[in-house]
């Protein structure tokens, strides 16, 4: 067991020197009066002790981040599971899809339905005009008689025409 004054003393030279080589642990032993293998254990245990306690700080610090991280991970859980389009107002549902690309995907899905609808409009304005060949309409219906054989017969005009 070392002394108050010998303790003092190592402390003071290990704050110098934490890696003393053989000649300043020789020196400091006869100094002290002390065998070099307690010099070199000491140093050795107390390097030691220093890492350990450095590591347990370290490790708590680790803990305290991760605990943090974890809370923070369970909110951005809980906000992409209520998300909702900045655009149109409706929840996101689809896991992995970014708010862009279901935004992309409304949009696409609203020219559809316009394409649809003008589609239909151009349909409806077509069949409502009358037809501008030499074929009569009967008077009993509304709309035009449809040729199923017109394609046909297209096709035979092609053939004699070439």
């Amino acid at each position: 067991m070392l002394t108050r004054h010998e303790l003092d003393c190592i402390y003071r030279f290990f704050k110098k020197y934490p890696h003393p080589n053989n000649n300043q642990r020789r020196e400091f032993s006869d100094k002290l009066g002390l065998e070099l293998f307690q010099v070199k254990f000491w140093f050795q245990n107390k390097r030691s002790q220093l890492k350990t306690r450095h590591e347990h700080h370290k490790n708590s610090h680790f803990r305290t981040e991760n605990d943090e991280l974890q809370v923070e991970n369970t909110r951005c859980r809980e906000a992409l599971s209520n998300a909702c389009c900045r655009a149109c107002g409706r929840a996101i549902f689809v896991a992995g899809m970014s708010s862009n690309e279901h935004c992309l995907r409304v949009e696409n899905a609203r020219l559809r339905e316009q394409i649809e609808e003008d589609l239909a409009t151009i349909v409806a304005k077509f069949i409502s005009k009358p037809l501008k060949h030499d074929a009569t309409i009967p008077s009993s219906t509304t709309s035009p008689a449809i040729d199923i054989e017109a394609p046909r017969k297209l096709k035979g005009k092609q053939k004699i025409e070439e």
